[in-house]
Order: C-alpha cells, then sequence, then structure tokens
C-alpha cells in the first residue's frame, strides 16, 4: 500500500515538473517580442499561464504583448486593450511583490492612461501612481534610472492635491 502511494505521488509530481517544463518551453516562443505581436504568441503565453499560473513573468509578458494594442487582450474588445492589460501587471505584482520593474511599469502604464489633472479620478490614480514609484524605488535603491523617474514625476503627481 505505502508504495502505491509512493508511486502515484512520484508520477502526479512528474506531471507537474513536465507542466513546467511545458509553461516555460511556451513562453519562450514569446520571449522575443515583435512589434506586432501575433494572435500564436498570445495563445502561447495563455497556454504558458493555464500550465502554471503561478509564475508571474508569464503575466508580465501578456502585459508586454497585449500593451501594444495590435493584440486584443483576451475576452475583450479592441476598444481598451492597454487598460485591461493592466490587470495582468497587477496579477504579476500579487504574484511577486519584490520585483521593482513589475511596479515600476505598472505606476508608468497609470501615468500613461491617466493624465496629470484635478479631477477626483485621477487623484486617486496619482496616490497609486506615486505608491507604485516609490515601492519600486524601495525594492531597487540603487537604480539611477528608477530614481530620475521618480524625480522627474514627483512635482508633477504631488502638484496636485
Amino acid at each position: 500500500m505505502k508504495k502505491l502511494i509512493i508511486l502515484s505521488l512520484s508520477f502526479a509530481y512528474c506531471i507537474y515538473l513536465v507542466s513546467i517544463l511545458a509553461a516555460d518551453l511556451y513562453s519562450q516562443h514569446t520571449s522575443s517580442i515583435t512589434p506586432r505581436p501575433s494572435s500564436i504568441e498570445l495563445n502561447y503565453i495563455n497556454l504558458s499561464i493555464h500550465l502554471n499560473p503561478l509564475n508571474s513573468e508569464y503575466y508580465y509578458q501578456k502585459y508586454l504583448l497585449s500593451k501594444t494594442g495590435t493584440v486584443p487582450a483576451v475576452g475583450a474588445p479592441d476598444t481598451k486593450p492597454r487598460g485591461l492589460s493592466l490587470n495582468y501587471l497587477q496579477s504579476a505584482i500579487e504574484l511577486e511583490p519584490t520585483r521593482a520593474a513589475y511596479h515600476m511599469f505598472y505606476a508608468l502604464a497609470l501615468l500613461k492612461l491617466t493624465p496629470i489633472v484635478h479631477r477626483p479620478s485621477s487623484i486617486t490614480h496619482q496616490a497609486v501612481i506615486l505608491q507604485e514609484l516609490h515601492r519600486a524605488v524601495t525594492l531597487k535603491p540603487f537604480s539611477k534610472l528608477y530614481q530620475k523617474i521618480l524625480n522627474d514625476y514627483l512635482p508633477s503627481l504631488q502638484s496636485h492635491p
């Protein structure tokens, strides 16, 4: 009986390892982002996410694919693929909150979508943008680029109450 349990657990572990390997192989097909990603690349990254949903890099790659606007987000109309692609970055941040690049890309994507004006909806976005910029700089304190981005956007974000 113990041998059967050990054998079945070993078999399940082997299947798990094969699915992780397959997810990595599929994601490698999308690692070379082309200027106009195809639906095949999007299918590969969706399959990678399906096979290994705990890898934040796949969600980040899906964000990079869908932010171009040439490939619509899955299940979404073509009207706002960039806004919907923020969900992929949020998923990547939730899975791996210690990656500074995810926080920086999220803040910059929000900056691109939200004009810096005095409106109630943009004030909350400005707070989130500031929070994400500070988080990115905190996670990567020796990055001169991250510090420069924060210093460039800080005055314009803090000038509006």
